[in-house]
């Protein structure tokens, strides 16, 4: 039975655990916001401030980029990537307790994988780059499945041919944006916000989650 959602929730142990990746497996934001930043100068605008990084950032780069530059979104994405490839020596740091969360889940063979709006060439780079990627049975990113969370795509990619269905078992989905969030609604996934430095879901968000941490210790002790 799929348990309500609601802060007083006990959570079941899972069988599968769903991650985003920056914010949540990685704190890379302060490399993102400031690539970002580098791009809106680039093009003489005003770049977002933190609140509006954190609302609209979580979604397809592509989707924000069609909001803020318009017709030339495609020319600003190339901008941006650019600004991180000369950046790229510097490797996000891992958050604390992300590799004793994965090798407990390991250990009890609950299955894994990353759903990230990032791009899914560059997140396995990132993944394999950070010795990360054995920890999941997949790695899903934009444009690997159809359409980009919040809607319902990339999950239903990353638990396809798994026999794990969210209405029927215990599915945890770990995000740090609101983007997260709606997506772990609309898939009847257990939605878990990671807000290790602050919260950047707003508050009253129609799509609450069930449960939020402010370190993985607190899914450790769960799983024992």
């Amino acid at each position: 039975m799929h348990l309500p959602l609601s802060q007083n929730t006990l959570l079941k142990a899972p069988k599968a655990v769903l991650f985003d990746w920056d914010g949540v497996i990685v704190d890379s934001e302060h490399m993102i916001f400031s690539a970002l930043q580098r791009t809106f100068q680039h093009f003489s605008l005003e770049g977002p401030s933190v609140p509006d990084f954190y609302k609209f950032y979580g979604y397809s780069l592509e989707d924000a980029f069609k909001r803020d530059f318009k017709e030339r979104w495609e020319e600003a994405r190339e901008v941006y990537r650019q600004v991180q490839m000369n950046t790229e020596t510097q490797k996000p740091k891992v958050f604390e307790g992300v590799q004793e969360f994965l090798e407990a889940l390991s250990l009890k063979k609950i299955y894994c994988a990353v759903v990230s709006n990032k791009k899914g060439d560059d997140l396995r780079k990132e993944a394999e780059s950070l010795n990360l990627a054995h920890y999941f049975s997949k790695i899903v990113g934009a444009q690997d499945a159809q359409r980009s969370k919040p809607f319902p795509d990339p999950v239903e990619h990353a638990l396809k041919d798994t026999g794990l269905n969210p209405h029927h078992h215990s599915v945890w989905f770990i995000g740090d944006r609101s983007v997260d969030m709606e997506c772990a609604h609309a898939t009847k996934c257990i939605p878990i916000e990671a807000a290790f430095f602050v919260s950047k879901i707003e508050e009253n968000y129609r799509y609450p989650p069930t449960l939020t941490i402010r370190s993985y210790q607190e899914l450790i002790k769960m799983l024992k």
